[in-house]
């Protein structure tokens, strides 16, 4: 059956002092999201692996656990066209915001050199983020144990350096030489470590034809590993500020030729990991007002699904593993058959 998902990153949450005891979705002005139907809820992370968009939204998409990858590098270096060897070893890096030994912010623009990285390939890909590509370094990805900046917020920096053998030293030490250089300012954390991987096509897994609107590189790497549609958006910046008007429109431009559209929207992710949840509730008002509101009143010709990949706690910055709720709309009314939309790889709880 034709399908379109809109997946709000991050969009679920516990409450929070800020809102007065309430979630960011409670506090936030929802009426269209309220008109659609309650289909219960899920639980997203696949067994064993961490809680994080990539491992979620792949599950949402059918992937079986076999197929995800370890590490989310692969996937945002397909989506930044990384030339990539068989043996490469890639990471996340994020330069940091340091106060009294503490990360205080987990995304920062920087744009000094990084003199101690020499002879590695550093591609930034927005400001305060890039790829490390280590060639001939794939047979450490094992053994290395990094940390998410976003889940460690608060955390000693020295504590989030990586370890295990391989280049894990060299970038420890890189990244607190430009912490003393900096004042005790600055760092960054590598993190992700991933290396190069195989995704069934989505036509093959779903024997649907598929497209993707998001602003988010490692969904924008899940829609080119899988041979999805992928139309590039002006203003898409994964934020609080993205164009949703343009996000829509692309979305339902590719409605016609498609028989499976995922729609993305990352602005509640980000607006959690800053831990700012007055921001979340009015990015998930701004959804509902320039998204599902428009969605619901399109004529659609197929069934409606919209959920959260995973919980983004504001009151820690994290993610969580809770489970998320799903609602559905279906212009047949139909809605026991839209139950049956989601894969087998989520779990009804």
């Amino acid at each position: 059956m034709k399908q379109l998902l809109l997946i709000i990153d991050g969009m679920a949450d516990l409450p929070c002092a800020a809102l007065d005891g309430r979630t960011p979705l409670e506090a936030a002005h929802t009426p269209h999201l309220d008109s659609m139907t309650s289909l219960g809820s899920i639980s997203t992370t696949p067994p064993g692996f961490a809680t994080d968009s990539q491992n979620c939204i792949l599950s949402l998409l059918g992937l079986p656990p076999e197929h995800i990858p370890r590490g989310r590098a692969y996937l945002e270096a397909v989506a930044a066209d990384l030339p990539l060897e068989e043996d490469d070893l890639l990471l996340r890096l994020n330069f940091v915001g340091v106060e009294q030994g503490r990360v205080v912010r987990n995304c920062l623009p920087f744009d000094e050199p990084l003199p101690e990285l020499e002879g590695l390939h550093f591609l930034p890909t927005s400001p305060g983020r890039g790829l490390l590509r280590l060639p001939g370094q794939a047979a450490f990805h094992p053994e290395l144990v990094c940390h998410a900046p976003h889940e460690n917020m608060g955390a000693p920096i020295e504590a989030l350096m990586p370890s295990g053998g391989g280049p894990a030293q060299m970038l420890a030490n890189a990244a607190l030489s430009l912490l003393a250089r900096t004042g005790g300012t600055v760092s960054f954390i590598v993190w992700a470590p991933s290396v190069r991987a195989i995704l069934p096509t989505f036509r093959t897994l779903r024997g649907m034809t598929g497209g993707v609107v998001t602003g988010t590189p490692v969904v924008e790497g899940m829609a080119l590993a899988m041979d999805m549609a992928l139309p590039r958006v002006e203003g898409a910046t994964g934020d609080t500020d993205a164009r949703l008007d343009a996000k829509l429109d692309a979305a339902l431009s590719l409605l016609p030729g498609y028989d499976f559209v995922l729609l993305h929207l990352n602005g509640a992710d980000e607006a959690g990991h800053r831990r700012d949840a007055q921001a979340k509730a009015d990015f998930l008002s701004r959804v509902d007002r320039e998204i599902i509101g428009p969605l619901l009143k399109a004529g659609l010709d197929r069934p409606l699904v919209v959920l959260s990949d995973h919980a983004t706690v504001c009151e820690t910055g994290g993610h969580h593993p809770m489970p998320v709720e799903v609602w559905g709309f279906s212009p047949a009314g139909n809605l026991p058959e839209i139950r049956t939309l989601l894969p087998a790889t989520v779990r009804p709880i």
